[in-house]
């Protein structure tokens, strides 16, 4: 299946995005992609894809380079196990008065210092995305420690502290780019396979958030999902973008994370084999992809293939 893969114009950048929770699946989307010998030449990750991306940076310096997947899935079960990534109501409190505790910071070095220690991004072809608030721009990480990336690309507000830098504010990179793959394609790309797990599904229960927390959160997904569709359809139009999907089945919770994971699998899986099916090679630019939520979203209509 990922046979097909290798048919891309090079260099490929495997592009992880924004997806809350449901981020975890990537590690299962990474078993079938990666299971055929196929690797990218580039990974970009914003948010919590900025995670799953740390991880192919950490395997890029060890030998004979590390199951990817197997490391990226104890990384999620781990966070999702740890106080950092379950706020109690001191951290909310503190957060709706703006005061960012040195305990924040402690618990995320606690979770992702034994994994990383002080492994840099230099050279690993890996790039985590941030954003720049002062700015309301992109900013590419691919130098540095890890660790210090990741509190910065992946540093939701509320869970992590800001990271201040040169005056400026830095936070999650999934606000200005929920699928990086303009930053992708600015850094070199001439193909993208994109592991989107920040789409929502068709939800049972058809009726409308009705507490503020409740429409808060559905307006700024709608605007982080209308986000990811644009800055895809501009990508697709100049290089060919293949897009896995494995879609948010309403509010996923860490207690989900084996559930996720092998949702993750699977779905990437029977994408792939569907792709291998209809295309046997890939090299025009256009959105190419199986999952039913990425084909029917209108404002990708003119770039679909």
């Amino acid at each position: 299946m990922t046979g097909l893969l290798s048919t891309l114009p090079t260099p490929v950048a495997l592009v992880l995005g924004a997806g809350e929770q449901n981020c975890v699946a990537q590690a299962g989307m990474l078993m079938p992609l990666l299971s055929g010998g196929w690797r990218p030449d580039l990974v970009v990750g914003s948010s919590g894809g900025a995670v799953t991306a740390a991880v192919f940076a950490l395997a890029a310096g060890t030998d004979p380079g590390g199951d990817v997947p197997a490391m990226a899935a104890d990384l999620w079960r781990a966070i999702g196990a740890s106080k950092a990534a379950r706020p109690g109501w001191s951290r909310l409190a503190a957060a709706a008065a703006s005061s960012a505790s040195p305990r924040v910071s402690k618990a995320w070095h606690a979770v992702l210092d034994p994994v990383f220690g002080a492994t840099a991004l230099d050279g690993s072809g890996c790039i985590l995305v941030a954003t720049n608030l002062s700015r309301q721009t992109a900013v590419p990480l691919s130098t540095g420690p890890i660790v210090d990336a990741l509190l910065a690309a992946a540093g939701h507000p509320v869970l992590a502290n800001p990271v201040i830098a040169d005056g400026e504010v830095i936070i999650d990179g999934g606000f200005v780019a929920p699928v990086p793959v303009l930053q992708a394609i600015a850094a070199g790309a001439a193909s993208l396979v994109v592991a989107d797990t920040g789409r929502p599904t068709h939800r049972a229960d058809p009726s409308p958030a009705r507490h503020w927390y409740q429409v808060t959160l559905e307006a700024i997904r709608h605007q982080l999902d209308t986000k990811a569709s644009l800055d895809t359809g501009r990508a697709a139009a100049s290089v060919p973008v293949v897009v896995l999907s494995c879609a948010e089945p309403g509010w996923v919770s860490w207690d989900q994370t084996d559930e996720r994971i092998e949702a993750g699998r699977q779905n990437a899986k029977e994408q792939l084999a569907a792709l291998a099916q209809r295309w046997a090679s890939i090299t025009e630019p256009g959105v190419y992809t199986s999952a039913d939520e990425v084909r029917l979203d209108r404002r990708l209509s003119a770039v679909m293939r």
